[in-house]
């Protein structure tokens, strides 16, 4: 499966404005299905990409570990084998980025300046979004930053 920034991008904004209802017995209080549907994503989708952007450091959260089975081994018990994240909160990293992100003006031409290249990377697409930013700041106020 393939990663997608824009969906990464909008769980951020989705964590940063959920209270999780720890009453809740369903994903310690965040509807899985729900917020797969919100995002017009699947649960599949939805948990990949959880269980990305906790190894990322962007989300905190529990992370159900168990089986693991490669392709053509045997399954086995893997305790580093995250299967499951079960999010709590944006990281300070997490809150970092999507405010790098978070101005859909910036948000696109970080996009289209990444696809134009041709290849990026997390830390690329970061960096791209504070240039813009800056240059933003720079046009507004005068103050190269």
């Amino acid at each position: 499966m393939k990663r997608n920034m824009d969906l990464v991008r909008s769980i951020l904004l989705e964590l940063e404005g959920r209270t999780p209802n720890l009453t809740k017995n369903d994903d310690f209080g965040y509807n899985l299905e729900e917020v797969a549907t919100e995002l017009a994503t699947d649960k599949n989708t939805l948990t990949h990409h959880l269980t990305l952007m906790f190894e990322a450091g962007l989300i905190d959260g529990w992370a159900l570990r168990g089986l693991a089975h490669p392709p053509g081994k045997a399954l086995r018990l893997d305790s580093d084998y995250v299967f499951h994240v079960v999010p709590r909160h944006l990281t300070w990293e997490g809150h970092e980025f999507l405010d790098s992100v978070r101005d859909a003006e910036i948000w696109m031409y970080t996009k289209s300046t990444a696809v134009s290249v041709g290849s990026f990377g997390f830390d690329t697409l970061k960096d791209l979004a504070k240039g813009f930013i800056k240059t933003k700041i720079k046009n507004h106020t005068g103050i190269e930053l």
